[in-house]
């Protein structure tokens, strides 16, 4: 068994000392083996999106231990942390966060701008991540043009394209019909397939009666219940 993730009383708390202080994430004990997929759920404001933040490595704990491919990240400053990211975490957010102007093509690309990577690798690369998204019949189109389904699919290729080892995913389906969120689970299962290790946060019936997760984990008020 080889642990890509381990999280030691992980917390995280705002406003701390305060008096509208929020203990967001309480004590978290969590390991995700490497190639397996978890589902955090749990209703709105259980915590799930702050723990997939602090994963990350987008959010430092106030209190505990972040260990990701047996490195101590939580104890990192932010110029390794971002390194960290750059080459090893690909992250899809809830709301999508494109670049709207741009082409897929150059949203896709963004996370290899501050690595030092010939053009020639670049687009192979982007190339390879909008395959896997199945979006690359959309390369030179501009994002403002696409639908729903189509912008989460390019930013599923652009959390890709920097090869991650661990690839997190904020309620990937909560912008989708039904039909679209189907083939995002299917994206997601073919990763998994692939050697990927997710961590999703949904709340989403249809991606909570989905087959692909060998672990789920309900959060509340913070806490693993």
């Amino acid at each position: 068994m080889t642990l890509l993730i381990e999280t030691r009383q992980l917390s995280k708390i705002f406003y701390e000392g305060l008096p509208n202080e929020v203990a967001a994430v309480q004590n978290i004990n969590l390991s995700v083996e490497k190639g397996q997929a978890v589902l955090l759920r749990g209703a709105s404001g259980s915590g799930k999106s702050t723990l997939l933040a602090l994963l990350a490595c987008l959010s430092k704990p106030t209190a505990g231990e972040y260990l990701c491919m047996q490195q101590p990240v939580s104890r990192w400053s932010e110029k390794f942390l971002t390194r960290f990211r750059q080459e090893h975490i690909g992250i899809v957010f809830q709301h999508f966060h494109l670049l709207k102007g741009l082409t897929v093509q150059d949203n896709i690309v963004l996370p290899l701008v501050p690595l030092q990577l010939s053009r020639k690798e670049k687009a192979y690369k982007v190339q390879q991540a909008a395959e896997l998204a199945h979006i690359q019949h959309r390369l030179n189109y501009m994002v403002d043009t696409l639908s729903g389904g189509e912008m989460q699919r390019v930013a599923i290729a652009r959390s890709l394209v920097n090869e991650p080892t661990l690839l997190l995913a904020d309620e990937p389906t909560a912008h989708l019909d039904s039909e679209n969120a189907q083939k995002m689970m299917g994206i997601f299962e073919e990763l998994k397939a692939k050697g990927r290790t997710i961590v999703m946060t949904s709340h989403d019936p249809l991606v909570l009666q989905h087959g692909l997760f060998g672990q789920v984990v309900v959060m509340k008020d913070g806490k693993l219940v």
